[in-house]
Parts: C-alpha cells; structure tokens; sequence
C-alpha cells in the first residue's frame, strides 16, 4: 500500500491507473504515428505518488508542461511534463518530418512552441476519445496550453501538494525517445478508480 500523508493508494489500485494511462496515451500515440508518418511505440507506464516538489526533482533540468483542461465529463486538468531539451528534439522531428527543415529549430522559442501545441492537439484528441471509452461517459478535452520554466516558473500546485505521476517513453522508431510524465490530482485519481471499480464490480 501506499501510504502518504493522507493519501492511500494500493497496488492493484496504481495498476489500473498504469492502464488508464496505457490505454489513453496508446490512442495518443496511434494519432502522433499517423502525424508524423512514422512508427510511434510507447513502454508500460509506471505510476507514484509524488509531492509536487518530488516530481519537479525528477527532472534534471528545465522542464515544458502542457496543461490541458477537462471542459466535459470531469473537472480540472492533467499536466504532461518533458525535459524542455526532449522537448526542443521532439519538435525538430516532426519539423523535419512534415516540413523537411528540422535544422531550423535550434533551442526552444515560438517555433516549437508552436508545433508542440499543434501535435498535442491531435493526441489529445484521441486521448479524450480513449477515456469516453474507459470511463462509459463523454469526456471532452480543451486546446493545450504549453508552458517552459524558462520563461515563466510553472508551479501549478502547491510544492506540498499529492499528485498521481504516471510515466512513459515514447519511442519514434529508431530516431527519438522522450520520457513523458502525465500528472493528475489526488481527486482525479480517487473518481477514476471510483467510476472504474463501481464499473466492473472490482
């Protein structure tokens, strides 16, 4: 079990939001694959319970966030968290994928700021779609919204405050592979596992 300030999350329990995670960036992923023309793979996840200030530790360096609200079917957001250096080479791939000149992204600016909003707007779309599935109820997805601690620090919780952390490399054939963190709330997690578990009688 885990056990953590007030917070109580047992295995079987960690393992059924590593699912809801597989199952929704793996829709994700399905749709990047189709965008950039390219095979999009990505590892089984694995899910902690993090202070906000653990999880920031995770990261050696300079972090990007993409912040992306729920408009239907739940309340708040989830957060997708990349190394901004991950994220710089994430953008230069599919530059050169799509417009053939990747050379021109050097380090992160409005560029790639620009193509990181636009390529998760299509996963996020079908991660939306996936948890309409999932979770039996229309779930709808607003347009991300990408934030870099170089230019503004992103604390978006308390540094003190519980949050669900689960984790994923994506894999763009052989040329990239990112490691990708999506956060959601204490809250989020406990009504997941509460639809889910009323669900299927668990």
């Amino acid at each position: 079990v885990i056990r953590m300030s007030a917070v109580e999350f047992n295995k079987e329990q960690l393992d059924i939001l590593s699912e809801v995670g597989n199952m929704t960036v793996g829709q994700a992923a399905t749709s990047l694959s189709d965008f950039v023309n390219k095979m999009v793979t990505i590892t089984i996840p694995t899910t902690k319970v993090y202070t906000y200030k653990e999880l920031r530790e995770e990261f050696s360096s300079s972090v990007i966030t993409t912040k992306i609200d729920y408009t239907e079917g739940f309340e708040g957001s989830n957060l997708l968290m990349m190394q901004l250096g991950d994220a710089v080479d994430f953008s230069k791939v599919v530059t050169e994928e799509k417009l053939g000149n990747g050379d021109t992204i050097h380090a992160w600016g409005d560029l790639s700021k620009v193509i990181l909003e636009e390529v998760f707007n299509i996963m996020i779309g079908n991660m939306s779609s996936g948890m309409s599935d999932i979770f039996n109820r229309y779930i709808k997805i607003g347009a991300p919204t990408i934030y870099a601690d170089t230019e503004e620090r992103d604390l978006f919780f308390p540094e003190s405050e519980m949050l669900v952390a689960i984790w994923f490399d994506v894999r763009i054939e052989s040329d990239f592979s990112i490691r990708l963190c999506n956060i959601i709330t204490i809250s989020q997690a406990q009504k997941m596992l509460s639809i889910i578990e009323g669900d299927y009688h668990l």
